[in-house]
């Protein structure tokens, strides 16, 4: 079963639950349809006894370019495009930690910003050897509390310095050796995702979620509170640069 949205593509593979991000001539930058679709999908798929697990990935050759920083749908003035924009990738997030079913990454390309905030958020991260991680926000000048907090919650805070301040790209072999992601050649990039959700899934589903309540709680409180965090330093700085953006 196929649902084509115009931002999201929903598809049921046996007991697993594809979402993956169809904005690729955009780079699958994060919109406010796609935020809505998501979360919905998730919502369905932990109501559902059939599915056991979910996947996302993206459309064409990026996971998401994160924030969409581009386009202003709805002709919102900067400071309400900026809230709209933190919402969007607050509801994304909240979606991912709240989800009590297993949740793969299927990184097919980069995952930027926003992007790779939310596939390091889930259970379980698989790069195409293609693909990359990294939070550039510091090149266009943006603050990132909330990149270092979901680093540092997955791996320490020298990193998360390391990454938030040099915005470098993370490749597949440096992210296997930091012990975030395990590697796929492209071509069955698709096929181990899916078997990683399957395996996942077939785990007693009541302990499964009482572990991922317990970890992604404090987890949960720390992001919200980065959250929080950046929108004060986007109102502090907003003298001086363009508060909309965020990613």
């Amino acid at each position: 079963m196929s649902e084509i949205e115009a931002d999201l593509i929903v598809e049921r593979r046996d007991t697993v639950l594809w979402l993956t991000l169809n904005r690729p001539k955009a780079a699958n930058a994060l919109s406010k349809s796609m935020q809505e679709l998501f979360c919905a999908a998730l919502a369905t798929a932990e109501s559902d006894p059939g599915i056991q697990a979910a996947v996302i990935s993206g459309s064409g050759r990026v996971f998401s370019a994160g924030a969409d920083l581009r386009s202003n749908p709805d002709n919102l003035p900067p400071r309400e495009l900026g809230t709209q924009r933190a919402g969007i990738i607050r509801g994304l997030l909240v979606g991912v930690l709240d989800f009590r079913k297993p949740l793969i990454a299927s990184l097919n390309g980069p995952a930027v910003g926003g992007g790779c905030m939310l596939a390091l958020l889930t259970d379980h991260v698989i790069m195409s050897e293609t693909a990359f991680l990294s939070l550039p926000e510091i090149d266009v000048g943006i603050p990132s509390p909330l990149g270092y907090t979901i680093v540092e919650s997955v791996l320490n805070g020298r990193i998360a310095s390391d990454l938030i301040q040099s915005g470098r790209r993370v490749v597949a072999d440096e992210a296997k050796a930091l012990g975030i992601a395990s590697i796929s050649a492209p071509d069955d990039l698709v096929a181990r995702s899916q078997a990683a959700a399957e395996f996942l899934g077939k785990k007693p589903s009541a302990a499964f979620a009482i572990n991922k309540e317990w970890s992604n709680g404090p987890r949960k409180e720390r992001v919200l509170a980065a959250l929080a965090a950046a929108q004060r330093y986007r109102e502090r700085s907003s003298a001086h640069t363009d508060p909309s953006t965020t990613r």
